[in-house]
């Protein structure tokens, strides 16, 4: 059960994963800011053992409340990176693995989103998920947000989306034009495509040339993203951008200029599911700036964040 009493008032939420270690702050520090952004609560959620070892099927009633008392001494500090940050709880909640505690938590709260934090071991500033996070992108039915290592900002101002216009996508289309709405931060959409080999014998008994060929593939693309981008009006003047190029290695250049990246889950598996593909598997070791990776068939991701804004 939590392990602490709250009197903060119902609603969408975020949830933090925090360990006490830098990615635990970072990840505090991120969820800080997108709670500030949306007018959302905040959940910082400290995942413990109740026993000391995995010995104590049934620990003693008096271990219990010690290690339930260090648990909340250690979420407490968190308040490093709150700056002054009001609506926040602290929860310390015993379960194992970590993973699944996290996804408990989230679920008792109704939590839109869960942020963690990345490892250190790659250096600053690369989103390089942990055990824990690599565990959360396996089987997540909310979104997953993962902090760069020593990530501190200011403000979610830019907010960009891959869209290659698959129903994963998509569902990052809605996230993304969510929160840039629910925030006030600006949105661009990112396609990005790979043009065929010009090698390609196919070309070579074809009545148009490779550049036609390949001018009126972008052309389509164009159309499709206007096309979608028209369904959201918080994204009616989202940036638009085609690129060419294989899509991990321009999203990670893009995310230089950006303060969060929102992305799809892979195309298969389980519905109602955040797991991880092969863009956003590359992109973990070379993005710049948050990742937040959508579950499939999720109509709506991170739409009470937008209920609750508007709201207040």
């Amino acid at each position: 059960m939590f392990a602490a009493q709250s009197n903060q008032p119902s609603g969408p939420c975020i949830v933090a994963g925090f360990d006490n270690s830098p990615s635990g702050f970072d990840a505090v520090a991120l969820a800080r800011r997108l709670a500030d952004a949306t007018d959302a609560r905040l959940i910082v959620a400290y995942i413990y053992l109740e026993g000391v070892s995995a010995i104590d099927v049934v620990p003693p009633p008096e271990l219990v409340a010690q290690r339930r008392d260090e648990a909340l001494s250690i979420v407490r500090r968190a308040s490093i990176v709150l700056d002054g940050f009001q609506r926040w709880e602290p929860i310390a909640y015993a379960s194992e693995p970590a993973a699944r505690g996290l996804h408990e938590v989230a679920d008792r709260a109704g939590a839109e989103l869960i942020v963690v934090g990345s490892t250190h071991r790659h250096g600053l500033g690369r989103v390089v998920p942990g055990t824990t996070g690599e565990r959360l992108l396996h089987g997540s039915a909310c979104p997953i947000a993962i902090a760069p290592a020593g990530w501190r900002r200011d403000a979610i101002e830019t907010i960009g989306v891959g869209f290659d216009d698959s129903p994963e996508s998509r569902a990052a289309l809605a996230a993304a034009a969510t929160l840039a709405r629910a925030s006030g931060a600006s949105l661009r959409a990112l396609n990005v495509f790979e043009p065929p080999n010009p090698a390609n014998p196919v070309y070579a008994v074809s009545s148009h040339g490779y550049t036609e060929i390949t001018g009126e593939i972008r052309e389509m693309r164009r159309a499709r993203l206007d096309r979608a981008l028209g369904e959201f009006p918080a994204a009616a003047d989202a940036g638009r951008q085609i690129s060419d190029g294989h899509p991990a290695e321009v999203l990670a250049a893009e995310s230089e200029r950006l303060d969060l990246l929102v992305i799809g889950s892979r195309g298969y598996g389980a519905l109602r599911a955040t797991l991880a593909g092969s863009v956003a598997h590359e992109l973990s070791g070379s993005s710049r700036c948050p990742l937040l990776l959508v579950p499939r068939g999720v109509d709506r991701p991170l739409d009470g964040l937008a209920r609750r804004t508007a709201a207040t």
